[in-house]
């Protein structure tokens, strides 16, 4: 609809007239009065994503940003969704199923969208750590309306999958990493998505 959407690297959201260039209006959440240095990238940001209901006249634009948060906004408003997660926020260090360092943690790339599901991956620490424990780098999917958890792909399989008992001394159990941050390429006509 003539806008151009943008994020900073203080995780701001902008929308801007793409004939004038004009603001039209802008997301600050204040995350950088509330957290130090993000993890591992610092303070950059890779962008934001469009979705649009096929039911309704609903837009959105989907953020997951350094402070932890899933964020929808209205795309033609900027508007918060109080309805969407908790109070217009997924809070995405939960979920895991186990406890997680957050301080290692950080979102700075644009969320995948297939269909009406959210995709994230996420930024885990893992230069220069010698810890045994680290949090894990999980691939979890939100529905684009309530922002509810759909489904979970544990990088490190976890407890009966398949592939679990290749971790020896069922180190499964506290190991992390493995983090898909980068492209998460969808598929909608054969539902796969490509990590």
């Amino acid at each position: 609809d003539g806008l151009v959407y943008l994020s900073t690297s203080l995780g701001q959201v902008a929308a801007l007239n793409a004939g004038s260039g004009e603001l039209v209006w802008s997301y600050d959440p204040h995350a950088y009065e509330r957290m130090g240095r993000p993890a591992s990238m610092g303070w950059q940001h890779r962008g934001v994503a469009y979705w649009e209901d096929d039911e309704s006249d609903d837009a959105r634009i989907f953020m997951a940003n350094h402070d932890l948060k899933l964020v929808a906004l209205n795309a033609r408003t900027g508007a918060l969704y109080p309805g969407f997660g908790e109070n217009g926020y997924v809070d995405l260090t939960q979920g895991y199923g186990r406890a997680i360092d957050a301080s290692r943690m950080t979102y700075s790339s644009p969320v995948a969208i297939a269909g009406d599901t959210i995709i994230t991956g996420s930024i885990v620490q893992d230069t220069n750590i010698r810890l045994r424990e680290a949090s894990p780098g999980d691939v979890r999917a939100y529905d684009a309306r309530t922002g509810a958890m759909k489904w979970i792909f544990h990088t490190i399989p976890q407890g009966d999958e398949f592939g679990a008992d290749s971790w020896r001394n069922e180190s499964w159990r506290y190991s992390g990493h493995t983090n898909v941050w980068g492209t998460i390429a969808v598929d909608d006509e054969l539902g796969y998505v490509y990590l």
